[in-house]
């Protein structure tokens, strides 16, 4: 490698005599350059001596062939380094091998060397290593060793005649066996940065390790790790780039620094300190460092855009830079990426830049969709409850919707359990998701699926949809204990029917039937918005709306002990749930009949509904017309005013007065056409008829 050293013309006039600074040849000059060197000598070793092995070969025009390191073992202790380059012969070992600060490789930048130090690295672990020197033909062995004055010595022990290729190998003995797994543990450190890796023999427990990137070559050459440090890589070195003032020398850009980024360079492009654990931080260094952190900064926007824009759904692009809105490496690009493109399902101003979608709770109801959501973390399932906001001076109700990669939305197309089987399901994967249950009353599939396509498409279709038909059903292999279940009754005291009470549940439970149940704290029924519910209200409230499927709902209510485990079954139904889908069925068909009975079959407008008196008066008639729009409604039994209270604890509104005021008006009609008709209560049906068609007559002449 070429030195960058600079030369200085200097001009001298009127001195006295000059003289050149010298290096003394003494023992502690050498301790100095080999064993205070370095701080992790066993590192340098391995590197200087293998980087030494790579420019032979490079020489040698074999830059390919991988040279051979041996690590010490219990039954081999020792280390060396064998390459198959250009060998030395007697003069080469003797006048430069040897020679501090002398080097062959300091004119050309195909070289790593260029020192003259590397080749002495192991006498800063131990005071005699052997060099086998193989040129032409001729195999020497020497001894480096040092002398009785503390001085570094090398001797010729044999020469002979050989068929081997030309090359070196260094190898000294370890005799201390603990430090094994160091050699092992730096090899595999060193050798991680080498383009053309060695063979290793001797220690089994070496294995090769490969940089771990987040990504490669965001621009050529410069690559992200899952590191925070940076690293400068030249010549097969890797240099921790750690600048003890970065921003005077790299400003803006050095931040970048702390990323975790791989920049490589060509050899001579960096300085760096003599024992090559640490580069020097002359201009040469600090310009060609700041020339690749500015090329990188004006690429990484335009990169990161190519990747966002390559994912076509919108979900996945929102999770692929919220994953890179965390780096310190990305944030900035991808904030710009969201202001330039307007990208709607990012949100900055969060620390994961997640989205979310908030629907308030009301108006799903009111659109017969229903949302309950859990989140999976390993073993562990979590309910997740709807937020609450203060809109006015009441609480508002949301279902939150958080644009992420683990979000998955189950569609219920099911006639219950759906949200029992999609804990079940998402348990046994043992993933971390986030798992919303999506729900609608109509009993029609293809309306049903209408609904969830369009709130699909409202929520930009996450990528991840299933249908609950689709998910693992949990298998039953016992019966279930009725301990901790309980149900309501009517409590009578001295002869008295009084409120509802609860009891205790004991009789058998059956898989093919199913339960509604309540959550209890004590004996207070929850929502799972952990609000009250008073059950006994509620009860009543049932039991009159005129509705069959719910006034025959026996109502259980399960302790906390036990709820995880019911909740999980397919035939227990949270009773909310149950109340909801039946009175999203509600039409104005229901409310008709509930008003008819409760208006028409008074005892005060019988001689408004008589149908005999339709019959005997004929179609023409417009008392004929009343009864049909509203006396041949079938009747429904049932109390107007419990279905309305019903259906506004679960955010759905009927329309009861327009029934009414239809009736009242059509009836105020026909009172003005037949007055009399309010004094023929006790009339015969064949009188009445008489006196409307009298009426009906002279109303048409």
């Amino acid at each position: 490698m070429k030195l960058d050293v600079a030369v200085n013309d200097v001009v001298l006039s009127n001195v006295g005599t000059t003289g050149e600074f010298k290096i003394r040849n003494s023992a502690k000059a050498f301790k100095i350059l080999s064993d205070g060197l370095y701080s992790n000598k066993i590192k340098a070793i391995i590197r200087e001596l293998s980087c030494n092995a790579v420019d032979s070969h490079v020489a040698a025009g074999k830059p390919d062939v991988p040279f051979e390191v041996h690590l010490p073992t219990m039954l081999e202790p020792w280390f060396s380094v064998r390459d198959f380059g250009t060998g030395l012969d007697n003069n080469q070992v003797v006048n430069i091998y040897t020679t501090y600060f002398e080097s062959t490789k300091s004119d050309s930048n195909d070289f790593i060397g260029a020192l003259g130090l590397g080749s002495k690295s192991p006498f800063s672990y131990t005071e005699n290593f052997t060099v086998t020197a193989i040129k032409n033909g001729t195999k020497r062995i020497y001894s480096a060793f040092i002398n009785e004055v503390g001085v570094p010595s090398i001797a010729e022990m044999s020469e002979e005649l050989t068929d081997e290729g030309n090359g070196v190998e260094v190898k000294f003995s370890v005799t201390d066996r603990y430090e094994y797994n160091s050699f092992v543990h730096e090899a595999q450190r060193v050798f991680m940065w080498f383009k053309h890796r060695p063979n290793v023999i001797g220690n089994t427990s070496y294995h090769l390790q490969e940089p771990i990137y987040r990504e490669k070559d965001i621009v050529p050459g410069i690559h992200y790790t899952e590191g925070y440090n940076s690293v400068a890589v030249m010549g097969n070195i890797a240099y921790e780039i750690k600048p003890s003032e970065p921003t005077k020398y790299f400003g803006d850009l050095a931040h970048l620094l702390s990323c975790g980024l791989v920049i490589e360079f060509e050899i001579g492009e960096l300085d760096f300190a003599a024992s090559r654990e640490e580069l020097s931080y002359v201009p040469l260094t600090i310009n060609s460092i700041k020339r690749r952190l500015e090329e990188l900064n004006a690429n990484l926007a335009i990169h990161l855009a190519e990747k966002a824009n390559a994912f076509t759904n919108e979900w996945e692009r929102a999770s692929y830079l919220s994953s890179q809105y965390q780096t310190k490496l990305y944030k900035a690009a991808v904030r710009k990426y969201v202001t330039d493109t307007k990208f709607e399902l990012f949100d900055t101003q969060s620390y994961h830049g997640r989205f979310e979608f908030e629907f308030p709770v009301a108006d799903l109801l009111a659109r017969q969709l229903e949302v309950k959501a859990f989140s999976v973390h390993g073993d562990r399932i979590s309910q997740l409850k709807a937020n609450s906001k203060y809109v006015g001076n009441n609480y508002v109700y949301y279902n939150t919707f958080s644009v992420s990669a683990y979000a998955v939305f189950v569609l219920n197309d099911l006639k219950t359990g759906c949200f029992a089987r999609a804990r079940y399901h998402f348990s046994q994967e043992n993933t971390g998701k986030t798992v919303y249950c999506l729900s609608h009353t109509d009993p029609d599939l293809e309306v049903r699926q209408a609904e969830y396509d369009k709130f699909m498409a409202e929520l930009h279709n996450p990528p991840v949809i299933m249908k609950a038909s689709e998910l693992i059903k949990q298998e039953r292999k016992k019966s279930v204990s009725t301990q901790g279940i309980l149900t309501t009754r009517r409590k009578v005291s001295r002869g008295r029917t009084e409120e509802y009470c609860w009891e205790p549940f004991s009789e058998a439970l059956d898989d093919n039937t199913t339960y509604y149940y309540v959550a209890l704290s004590n004996y207070e029924a929850r929502n799972d918005r952990n609000e009250v519910i008073d059950v006994m209200s509620l009860r009543q409230m049932m039991n009159k709306c005129g509705i069959d499927e719910i006034s025959k709902i026996q109502i259980f209510g399960v302790r906390k002990n036990r709820l995880k485990e019911l909740s999980e079954l397919d035939n227990w139904v949270p009773l909310e749930d149950k109340l909801k889908a039946e009175i999203a069925k509600v039409d104005d068909k229901k409310i008709a009949s509930l008003v008819v009975a409760e208006m028409v079959d008074s005892y005060y407008n019988r001689t408004y509904s008589n149908k005999n008196v339709a019959t005997l008066v004929g179609k023409d008639s417009p008392y004929y017309e009343f009864i049909d729009n509203f006396v041949n409604i079938p009747r429904t039994n049932g109390e107007v005013t419990q279905l309305v209270s019903l259906c506004q604890l679960y955010c759905k509104s009927i329309q009861v007065e327009d029934v009414k005021k239809k009736f009242t008006d059509a009836k105020e009609t026909l009172y003005k056409r037949y007055p009399l008709l309010t004094h023929l209560f006790h009339a015969d049906d064949k009188d009445v008829a008489d006196y409307i068609k009298l009426v009906d007559k002279q109303e048409k002449t």
